[in-house]
């Protein structure tokens, strides 16, 4: 498994992907300044005028859950995700493409098993409203389910673009 370190999308990738993996570090860029200032505005309240906001340490929780799952999003688009390399030295190029397919195809798998169950959890909870705010828990839960959807959805695109950039050459030859 190979390491990529992009931090933009690749110029051979559709636009209407790049345009969503911009709008995800957007949205992620965006829930981490919120989450910031809403601590600020929380200690600030708190030390410097004696009054504490009851709604900021919800809302910054929920910001810090929603960042986590998008930013867990892009990483799953840009493959920038933490590797073990242990294999990739040993293998040649057609057995770093099956250990990279099958990584990939696990992913998949993964999240598709996870939508499953998060689509339950998602509906259990669907009438539930969060303690400071009135806001239905289901949009604080629904980010997983919209999570591992776009994380398969990246793996996807990710396997097809490992098989059209890596040629696999015939047997007998590196």
């Amino acid at each position: 498994m190979s390491t990529t370190t992009e931090t933009q999308p690749p110029a051979d990738q559709p636009p209407l992907l790049r345009r969503i993996i911009a709008v995800e570090r957007a949205v992620a860029a965006a829930l981490l300044v919120i989450m910031l200032a809403l601590i600020i505005m929380q200690t600030a309240g708190r030390y410097v005028f004696g009054y504490s906001f009851f709604w900021t340490e919800e809302l910054a929780r929920y910001c810090y859950v929603w960042m986590s799952f998008i930013a867990a999003v892009l990483v799953a688009a840009e493959r920038s995700h933490i590797n073990i390399e242990l294999f990739d030295r040993t293998l040649g190029r057609k057995g770093r493409l099956v250990l990279n397919a099958l990584a990939i195809l696990l992913l998949i798998v993964t999240c598709v098993v996870l939508l499953f169950g998060a689509f339950d959890y998602v509906l259990a909870n669907f009438h539930i409203y969060s303690p400071a705010l009135p806001i239905p828990m289901v949009c604080l839960y629904g980010v997983v389910y919209l999570a591992f959807a776009g994380i398969a959805g990246h793996a996807v695109v990710n396997l097809i673009r490992l098989f059209r950039e890596h040629t696999v050459t015939p047997a007998g030859q590196s």
